[in-house]
């Protein structure tokens, strides 16, 4: 939110001279959709990141820790792209946008 009077000027004279129309708030599967991909995106950026420091690793215990925890995340990102999957099937209308994507 803008609280500078400069800003909220500038904004209002936008908002008069363009007239932008509203954006509809995104409905409650989008969100959930944003919100298991922004989960699934971080838990593959985890994965990125160890398997970075699994190819600098010497020490056995240290790479079979990494590897054992890398499986971890293949599964765990596994288990999210099918949730993703799962709702995208649920709501014909976000399987619609989903198919034309």
């Amino acid at each position: 939110a803008k609280t500078d009077p400069l800003d909220a000027r500038m904004l209002s004279d936008y908002g008069r001279r363009y007239n932008p129309e509203a954006e509809p708030a995104p409905s409650e599967e989008v969100e959930r959709l944003q919100s298991l991909a922004g989960h699934r995106d971080h838990l593959v950026e985890m994965r990125a990141a160890l398997k970075k420091h699994l190819a600098e690793a010497f020490d056995e215990a240290v790479i079979a820790d990494l590897e054992e925890t890398i499986a971890f995340l293949d599964t765990r990102i596994k288990a999210f792209e099918s949730r993703i999957a799962e709702v995208i099937r649920q709501n014909q209308d976000t399987a619609r946008d989903h198919a034309l994507m």
